[in-house]
């Protein structure tokens, strides 16, 4: 499934693409563009703003309009602003975990919210997010049966309200998170998990220009029966205050690697 910023509607399958722009499939309905509002309003949403998720369909949904039958893939590409409002869901899960990619302007995705890549008996999968800026307070899971992947690139990003990411391996190694942002990052009553069964999978947290804090939250990297992962923070041209958990625990080693300049405890 593809939802472009002009919430155009085309699918990765060659032979089912809708590429009129004057149009947007909405669960198998066609609608002129101009036609949309008033679509919307009877539909009973809330709003009729472009600029959020009404609702999407899991790329191997075998109920889905279109099944996409060679990639497991949702790309969400919006212009302007895009909101994952509470209980909206996004999946790509499947034997292999599928791939989640979000493109906008700003991303907010609001407490209850998910986007899930699993991988039912395989690896996790992929997911990113591209955005300028970044407000999570929902779930964000890529597991498996080795740990999947997750990958944030912003300019300024809060994750509250329960935010939880994972890329926990069932079976086997845990997988990677990787938050890359340019300016300030904020962390409060939030949760980031790269746990696995064998060892502890990585997680690397940068700002390149701003400060890096980290209140009531919790970082893990745990290996089973192998070793610990890796957590990397850093602040390059800022500071670090952490008052939060960090662990990174295994059968045989662990580590937790912090980069200067500076460690608030």
């Amino acid at each position: 499934m593809y939802v472009s910023g002009r919430l155009n509607v085309g699918n990765a399958n060659t032979n089912n693409t809708n590429t009129n722009s004057n149009t947007v499939t909405y669960n198998g309905t066609v609608i002129r563009r101009e036609d949309i509002p008033a679509f919307l309003t009877a539909q009973n949403n809330a709003t009729t703003a472009l600029d959020v998720v009404y609702s999407t369909t899991a790329a191997n949904d075998s109920v889905a309009d279109r099944i996409n039958t060679q990639t497991n893939v949702v790309y969400i590409n919006a212009v302007n602003n895009l909101t994952l409002y509470s209980a909206a869901e996004i999946k790509a899960n499947g034997t292999t975990g599928g791939a989640i990619n979000i493109t906008a302007q700003a991303f907010n995705a609001e407490s209850g919210s998910l986007i899930q890549a699993n991988g039912n008996n395989d690896p996790g999968s992929a997911s990113t997010i591209t955005t300028s800026d970044v407000h999570l307070s929902g779930a964000i899971s890529a597991n498996g049966a080795n740990g999947g992947s997750f990958a944030l690139s912003a300019n300024n990003a809060q994750f509250d309200g329960q935010a939880v990411i994972q890329t926990n391996g069932s079976s086997g190694p845990g997988g990677h998170i990787d938050i890359d942002v340019s300016q300030d990052i904020n962390f409060v009553n939030s949760s980031l998990y790269a746990n696995g069964t064998t060892d502890g999978g990585s997680i690397r947290i940068l700002s390149r220009a701003g400060n890096l804090s980290l209140f009531d939250s919790e970082i893990q990297t745990n290996g089973g029966n192998g070793r610990g992962g890796s957590i990397q923070l850093s602040a390059n041209n800022g500071s670090i205050s952490i008052s939060s958990a960090l662990k990174s625990n295994g059968a045989t080693q662990g580590g937790i690697f912090s980069s200067p300049p500076t460690i608030s405890p």
